[in-house]
This record gives structure tokens, C-alpha cells and sequence, in this order.
């Protein structure tokens, strides 16, 4: 017999829930969107997505990063982008 560890959480809500809503819409209308184009395959030679340009941990870690990080990565992945397309056409 196998058993499983469950674990429950509560979600307690924060004495300022007005305060945090506004907060998170305004971290929402910061946030840039994923450049995800729905091509998500890692190029075993570049270890950078096909579509997006970015590399694994960039992609896993997408949701987790801050707005400041994620357009870090953004202006990385014109870099790349570019990158790329000088090497096609040399």
C-alpha cells in the first residue's frame, strides 16, 4: 500500500486586500508578455528555443521572474535574434 503526503493551505486573506489588489493589477500591467510564439523546441547547438530565442531557464523560469528581469530578457533576446540571422546569411 502506497500513501501520498497531502499537504492543505489556507489562504488568509491580508489585512490590506484593497492595497494588494491594486498592486497586482498594476505588477499585471507592467508585466511584458511571454515572447512565446508556440515554437518551443530547444536547438540541441544553440540551447536556445527555436520561436523565442530563449535558453531553457529562461522559458522554465518565465512566471517567476520580475518585470525588470523579464525585459532584460527581452532586450537579450534582440540581441540573439539578430545574432541568428547575421550567421544565416553569412
Amino acid at each position: 500500500m502506497h500513501y501520498v503526503e497531502l499537504a492543505i493551505v489556507f489562504a488568509v486573506p491580508s489585512r490590506n486586500t484593497n492595497r494588494s489588489r491594486i498592486e497586482n493589477m498594476q505588477a499585471e500591467i507592467n508585466d511584458p508578455e511571454s515572447p512565446c510564439i508556440g515554437i518551443c523546441q530547444i536547438n540541441p547547438l544553440t540551447q536556445l528555443c527555436d520561436g523565442c530565442f530563449r535558453n531553457e531557464d529562461e522559458v522554465t523560469n518565465w512566471w517567476d521572474l520580475s518585470a525588470t528581469q523579464k525585459r532584460e530578457v527581452l532586450e537579450a533576446l534582440e540581441l540573439r535574434k539578430d545574432q541568428a540571422f547575421e550567421c544565416m546569411f553569412e
